[in-house]
């Protein structure tokens, strides 16, 4: 078990095209190559995408004070790359980006396929920050945010009612200037 691991969901609020469209594919294909060259660029591990999103984390396997910070900082990097790409494509993609910190299992799983997963109630929480978060924005839970020691500027959303958890209060996250 990791305790106080941070975990990253992406989502698309409006995609924009049906899902088995091939602009679709070629953008989501470019985009997350181009999130796991920052991922990689912040320490971070891409667990899989799943459809439209991407799920990823830090700090399983080497202990590092700043894995949350590492993570969020991936984040605001990933709404950077998207609003750079905006400018420019015919396809427009804007996602939104979740981070709840907590305790995961994290493993290989299966006999024929084998794929390394994270499982966990705090892994659910982290899909639902993503669906209660604002699009090209990086939420967090306050769990999270207490883990970054005042590295980023963070905007109270006050509390949020996720399915299935209850109310949490959420944050959006901005570079400090």
């Amino acid at each position: 078990m990791f305790v106080g691991a941070p975990l990253l969901f992406t989502g698309t609020p409006d995609s924009g095209a049906g899902p088995t469209s091939p602009l679709i594919r070629i953008t989501f294909s470019g985009s997350f190559t181009a999130f796991d060259e920052i991922a990689e660029q912040h320490h971070v591990t891409r667990i899989k995408t799943i459809g439209d999103a991407y799920m990823a984390t830090t700090g399983l396997h080497l202990h590092d004070p700043d894995h949350a910070v590492n993570l969020v900082s991936a984040g605001l990097a990933f709404v950077d790359y998207l609003n750079k790409r905006n400018e420019t494509a015919k396809q427009q993609w804007h996602c939104r980006i979740g981070i709840n910190s907590g305790s995961v299992i994290g493993g290989i799983i299966g006999k024929s396929r084998f794929i390394y997963d994270i499982l966990g109630d705090d892994v659910n929480v982290a899909a639902r920050v993503e669906s209660n978060g604002v699009s090209m924005k990086v939420t967090i839970t306050e769990t999270t945010k207490n883990q970054l020691n005042n590295a980023f500027t963070c905007t109270d959303l006050g509390l949020k009612n996720l399915k299935g958890k209850g109310e949490m209060r959420l944050f959006t996250v901005e570079p400090n200037h």
